[in-house]
């Protein structure tokens, strides 16, 4: 299926997340925040910013491929069940990591 993400911060994210996938990791909030440049600004933000373009992302998926599946998927932590880790499908994984260089 075709995927375009043209935002490099959605389209570094979305990587990160295949290749944890793939890896059979999740990605944790820490390096999500990271990736998407707010680890130095206070949590609330870091909250709003991880969700917003957790959504886009999803909603691009969406669009795109006609599928009312999600990309991006949030569960808690086994270890720390205050806090969430995110993964997607591994089928869809495999699918984007060749699509995606």
């Amino acid at each position: 299926f075709p995927v375009t993400i043209p935002n490099e911060v959605e389209r570094a994210l979305v990587m990160a997340i295949v290749k944890s996938t793939i890896e059979e990791q999740k990605l944790d909030i820490q390096r999500i925040n990271e990736i998407i440049g707010v680890s130095q600004k206070p949590m609330a933000m870091q909250k709003a910013r991880r969700s917003l373009v957790i959504q886009q992302i999803n909603r691009t998926f969406a669009l795109t491929t006609g599928s009312s599946k999600e990309l991006i998927h949030k569960e808690r932590d086994l270890y720390e069940k205050r806090t969430y880790v995110y993964s997607t499908d591994p089928d869809t994984a495999f699918e984007l990591n060749k699509l995606m260089p």
